[in-house]
């Protein structure tokens, strides 16, 4: 795209399948709404599941990495999370943070918001991420730290696993 020339890194089959679960509920990404009582329950989840699991074979096949990065997820966690229980993919997140103001500035040139819709969608999109992973191994990265150096958060994301083992023998 021309306001971001490097690119944003989305899948587009993963974007295209976020786009259209929202489509269901009369959202689009910058939408600052709950979804109704029992959306996780509607045909349109059910779908989106279905889409998902298709996604992941096309895209991933049986690699054993799935990495997946789009800012939808963070209201779309829920939906993921229900649809990988029971297989063989493990959910984990990493969670990068970015200043409510960089993202504002940031969403202010390329989308046109105000600077006040860019802060209630960060805290809607930061609030519904943390609610729906709370449960999940987590690790949370900042921005910044991830455009300088990408292992900074692997080695949190080792981290958030919880305590390994200790050796036969080793307290």
């Amino acid at each position: 795209k021309p306001d971001n020339e490097r690119g944003f890194w989305e899948n587009k089959a993963f974007l295209d399948l976020h786009e259209r679960v929202l489509a269901q509920w009369h959202l689009r990404w910058h939408d600052i709404a709950l979804f109704p009582a029992g959306w996780r329950q509607t045909p349109a989840a059910r779908r989106f599941a279905s889409d998902l699991r298709h996604a992941l074979a096309t895209e991933f096949g049986d690699s054993r990495l799935v990495l997946v990065k789009d800012p939808r997820l963070s209201v779309l966690a829920p939906l993921w999370t229900d649809t990988l229980h029971g297989t063989p993919i493990h959910s984990a997140f990493v969670v990068v943070v970015r200043h409510p103001d960089e993202v504002a500035a940031s969403l202010g040139k390329r989308d046109g918001l105000s600077i006040a819709h860019s802060r209630m969608l960060w805290l809607q999109h930061m609030v519904e991420c943390v609610r729906a992973t709370r449960t999940h191994p987590r690790v949370f990265v900042h921005y910044n730290d991830v455009l300088q150096d990408w292992r900074k958060g692997r080695r949190g994301e080792r981290r958030s696993r919880g305590p390994e083992k200790p050796e036969r023998g080793k307290k």
